[in-house]
């Protein structure tokens, strides 16, 4: 069985994240944990699709895809993107480019040093 979701309500407080989600008009299932990939993680806003597997086709047993409230756009093929709500971003872009663009700052952090960018200007 496999079921679009709208979700309703994210905890990641635990070693595996959860959703509250609706599967159908009126029908709320909790507990649906997501499956996230090695080293990435996320926590939607409230309101994105998923998609939800029944493992087994086992109704009882849920899991989920990670969600989408948006999705940036416009890439050139072979390109990747990392991106937030916020306008935030990490586009690794043909020719390889590297181009990171944030809402308000950007840190970078080696060791005891750190290197931040905000439209102020750049400190170290």
């Amino acid at each position: 069985l496999v079921l679009r979701a709208v979700v309703h309500q994210v905890d990641d407080a635990a070693a595996e994240q959860r959703l509250v989600v609706e599967t159908h008009e009126g029908v709320m299932r909790s507990g649906v944990e997501v499956l996230l990939p090695y080293g990435l993680a996320s926590t939607p806003a409230g309101g994105g699709l998923t998609v939800v597997l029944a493992v087994g086709g086992d109704q009882g047993d849920l899991v989920a895809l990670p969600a989408a409230a948006s999705r940036l756009g416009g890439l050139a093929p072979g390109e990747v993107a990392l991106y937030d709500d916020s306008g935030s971003r990490v586009h690794l872009k043909a020719g390889g480019v590297v181009e990171a663009a944030a809402a308000t700052e950007v840190r970078v952090v080696v060791g005891g040093t750190t290197l931040v960018v905000t439209p102020a200007g750049v400190t170290i």
